[in-house]
């Protein structure tokens, strides 16, 4: 291989490098982790996060080998002057380290809950930001604080955890006519302490 090639293979080889534990986080929320190498071994490192044409920074320091890690929690959606659902996001360093993530919102809508539903009735659920969630979501029926049934809807795709699903609401024995909490959450056994989100005040007619 010809000098030139060499010296160009050698400072590529040396050049700084990040990478994340994941392609997608809910902004505010998920805690990016950091990984990178190639850096002045002990120096500082800052760490530009950039969407929407603006940057934030986070500072690091690399250890005595070069190495960096760190965990930086995900900048809020509003940070960059956006709204939902997210934004592409450039990780980098002055010396040319780079990384691309999504931020995205954690939300859910369901289309029938908005007026009384029937026994049965076909509802639309649309949901993003389940990051990291690898099983099936659930929606949990409560009433009177008490947990009356637990339904599987669909398993969500993607870096960003989405899903798009038409269910039958309301559809076990025994659902009595009244007013629901139905709450969405990634656990087939419905426990507060997961993570989860509730439509109040949800009525099923008689």
């Amino acid at each position: 291989m010809p000098l030139p090639a060499l010296l160009l293979a050698a400072a590529l080889a040396a050049a700084p490098t990040v990478t994340t534990d994941r392609d997608c986080y809910v902004a505010g929320h998920d805690t990016i982790a950091i990984d990178g190498s190639g850096f002045t071994p002990g120096a500082a490192v800052t760490l530009t996060f950039t969407g929407n044409d603006t940057p934030l920074t986070s500072d690091a320091t690399a250890d005595a080998t070069g190495a960096l890690q760190t965990e930086v929690t995900a900048p809020a959606l509003e940070d960059f002057g956006v709204e939902p659902p997210g934004l592409p996001v450039a990780v980098s360093t002055a010396d040319g380290a780079f990384a691309g993530i999504e931020l995205t919102d954690w939300s859910a809508t369901v289309d029938g809950f908005g007026r009384p539903v029937r026994r049965g009735q076909s509802v639309k659920l649309e949901t993003i930001g389940w990051t990291g969630t690898t099983g099936p979501l659930y929606a949990h029926y409560v009433r009177g604080g008490r947990l009356v049934h637990s339904q599987r809807i669909g398993t969500p795709t993607g870096a960003c955890g989405d899903l798009t699903k038409r269910f039958k609401a309301f559809s076990f024995r025994g659902a009595k006519p009244g007013t629901y909490s139905v709450r969405i959450s990634a656990t087939a056994s419905f426990d507060k302490r997961d993570r989860w989100i509730g439509f109040k005040r949800v009525k099923l007619a008689s």
